[in-house]
């Protein structure tokens, strides 16, 4: 796996993380509970990605960034036999969107690794790379390397911003430039 796609992958958990915490704050306890405790899995896990050199529990996170998205659907599923539109409204759907999608990249480059990763060590004998995540091909250049980071970190934001307003947080959130203090003018414009 390239750098730049270990980079997207921990941006897009952290994306992901925020969503969920912000879902979760203003979610019913139990749905909360979820919610938040994945946020803030998945900011870690994005967070330890970055920091090392290294893909951390690739196998867990493959199938673990599903179990949102899962749940997720399997409410929309149990609201629409139920034909209660209640249940359903519990969780906003932009945001969930957002962060299902976050995490199907998550889940699906790790799985586009693996079975790459599988494919090659078949055909050689042996492979010094340490995990099938962390295969990868030399050190990435600088200027494609930064390239790649900022188009990521564009994509995500791009993506998690309105996901975010769209959250009983942000519905909440103080708007920008509305606080702090009211500046004057005291008569001394002349001066």
């Amino acid at each position: 796996m390239s750098h730049t796609t270990r980079i997207w992958m921990a941006l897009a958990s952290l994306g992901a993380g925020l969503v969920h915490l912000a879902i979760g704050a203003g979610s019913p306890l139990p749905l909360a509970i979820f919610l938040i405790g994945f946020g803030v899995a998945e900011i870690v896990w994005g967070l330890l990605v970055m920091a090392r050199a290294h893909t951390v529990l690739p196998r867990t996170v493959m199938v673990a960034s599903l179990i949102p998205v899962a749940l997720w659907a399997l409410l929309l599923t149990v609201s629409i036999v139920a034909g209660s539109s209640s249940l359903a409204s519990t969780v906003p759907l932009l945001p969930m969107a957002v962060g299902s999608l976050l995490n199907l990249y998550v889940s699906g480059s790790l799985a586009v690794a693996r079975r790459r990763f599988d494919r090659e060590s078949d055909a050689a004998a042996s492979v010094s790379s340490t995990t099938w995540a962390d295969a990868a091909a030399g050190q990435p250049q600088a200027g494609r390397y930064v390239l790649g980071l900022v188009f990521g970190a564009l994509l995500v934001s791009g993506m998690v911003t309105p996901a975010l307003a769209a959250t009983n947080a942000g519905q909440y959130a103080v708007p920008h430039g509305s606080h702090g203090f009211d500046v004057t003018d005291g008569g001394h414009s002349n001066h």
